[in-house]
Formats: structure tokens, C-alpha cells, sequence
């Protein structure tokens, strides 16, 4: 079974462990990967709008956003397939982006999930700081495999 199919079958288990590993070894083999078909059990693949419990809509960008602050791996990687824009500056939030917003919570595995998906470590927010800056030198290092 090729890397991406267990990928895929990890997270639609809910193996998030299994599926954390696999990712991070496919990121540190700099393979491509393609989450896409994880986006066709999730209802935010189905629409570019999401309606949230208040009733109020938002932009898969912005869900984006709230799915990296809440921590939620599958959700990161299906918002992302279906198109979400991984570099999206929030202007609510001082133009974070999802990779900074990752990396101040120290979220490894949505970081390198952001990372695989493009994300570009080298964006600044409305301070003039870069993700590596929001984060330890040691996390960031870690998730870069750059050596001290």
C-alpha cells in the first residue's frame, strides 16, 4: 500500500496517530502530497461557504483559520484539498496566516500538513513577524529539519 492511501485510510479511521507519522515521513522525504480525496466525507469540501452555529456564514479561508486555532487536523487537510487558500492573511487577525497561527500553538502536525500543502514559512503578518518567529527556535527547527 503506497503512503498516501494509508494516509488517507489512517484519517478516515480516525487513527490521527498512524496518520501524524505518515505525514511527517512524507514531508521529510519532500514528496508531494494529495489530500484531496480525504475532502469527499467532509462536509466543508462541499461548499466554499460554511454555515456556523450561529447561523452566520464564512469563506473556506476563514475556516481554515478557525479549524488550524481549534487544533483540528482532519479539518485543516479536507479545507485545504477542497481549495482553502493555505497563505490566506486573516486582516481580523493582524494578517496571520494559518502556518503562524500552527506555529504559535506549536502544532506540529498541522504545521508540516501547511507546509506540505505550500504554505510559505516566509510571510509576514501586519508586525513584520514570520512564523518562525511566534514559536521556539527548537520547534521550528524541528519542523524545518534546519540544523541550529
Amino acid at each position: 500500500m503506497d503512503s498516501h492511501r494509508a494516509l488517507e485510510d489512517a484519517f478516515l479511521a480516525g487513527d490521527e496517530a498512524s496518520a501524524h507519522r505518515i505525514l511527517a515521513d512524507n514531508y521529510k522525504a519532500r514528496e508531494h502530497l494529495d489530500l484531496s480525496s480525504l475532502a469527499h466525507n467532509d462536509l466543508a469540501s462541499r461548499s466554499s461557504a460554511l454555515t456556523l452555529s450561529d447561523g452566520s456564514t464564512t469563506s473556506s479561508n476563514a475556516a481554515l483559520m478557525a479549524m488550524v486555532e481549534h487544533q483540528r487536523l482532519h479539518g485543516v487537510a479536507s479545507l485545504l484539498a477542497s481549495g482553502a487558500d493555505v497563505n490566506w492573511q486573516d486582516p481580523s487577525r493582524k494578517l496571520a496566516t494559518p502556518l503562524a497561527i500552527a506555529a504559535k500553538l506549536r502544532n506540529f502536525e498541522i504545521c508540516l500538513t501547511l507546509l506540505a500543502f505550500g504554505a510559505d514559512e516566509n510571510l509576514r503578518n501586519a508586525d513584520g513577524q514570520k512564523a518562525c518567529d511566534l514559536c521556539s527556535k527548537e520547534f521550528w527547527q524541528s519542523l524545518t529539519m534546519k540544523p541550529p
